[in-house]
């Protein structure tokens, strides 16, 4: 929140939903520090958020994650890692 400067710019770039506000009921989350709320959502679309974010403002992201051992999983009971290197972008 502190790199967009006012909610309207975040919620722009931001692909999942987010409002300006204390919510806590159909599956928001709130985050008091940004004081924001964002609604809850597939690893996958939360994945893509987290990246498409730190991108646009251009910070260093290192996510460690691992896929449930279950069959549905995509790569069952495996770790992999998200790295993406700081760069001068500013949303």
């Amino acid at each position: 929140m502190e790199r967009y400067g006012d909610f309207e710019r975040l919620r722009r770039r931001c692909p999942v939903n987010i409002v300006a506000r204390v919510k806590e009921d159909d599956g928001y989350r709130h985050l008091p520090r940004a004081g924001i709320s964002y609604q809850g959502t597939n690893a996958n679309d939360a994945a893509n958020a987290i990246v498409a974010l730190a991108t646009d403002v251009g910070v260093a992201l290192n996510v460690d994650f691992e896929w449930r051992d279950k069959e549905q999983a995509a790569h069952r009971g495996r770790r992999a890692q998200i790295l993406l290197p700081a760069s001068s972008r500013v949303g």
